[in-house]
């Protein structure tokens, strides 16, 4: 019986949505009759403007995502891994991450020693 009830009430929320979209498509037509002739001068400057400061603000976060990425994985290429530490070493950590390592330990076991393995 909740079967039934959930149906006929998915059903209304498709016919709400379905109408505010109409409705919407509607306002938007009424506004660009309105506004033909302002939306034809400024459209081809301030379309391009805005996807250049979008695919900036895409190469941005892009950008901070990899040197995050950079920080917390250091690659082993004795196991051939990528271990992940809790949080970008300071440079004093990284000198002992390079010690510790040419003395044999692998990345991974320097880390975990150093308590940074995460």
């Amino acid at each position: 019986m909740d079967d039934i009830f959930k149906g006929i009430d998915l059903e209304l929320k498709k016919r709400k949505i379905k109408e505010k979209a109409k409705e919407a498509m509607n306002s938007f037509g009424a506004w660009y009759y309105d506004h033909e002739e302002a939306i034809r001068t400024y459209a081809p400057i301030i379309v391009p403007a805005v996807g250049l400061v979008i695919r900036q603000g895409i190469k941005s976060h892009n950008n901070r995502v990899e040197i995050r990425a950079k920080e917390l994985y250091h690659w082993d290429p004795r196991r051939g891994t990528y271990y992940m530490s809790r949080r970008p070493l300071k440079s004093s950590e990284l000198l002992e991450l390079d010690r510790l390592y040419s003395l044999g330990y692998t990345k991974g076991e320097a880390l975990k020693q150093m308590k940074l393995l995460k």
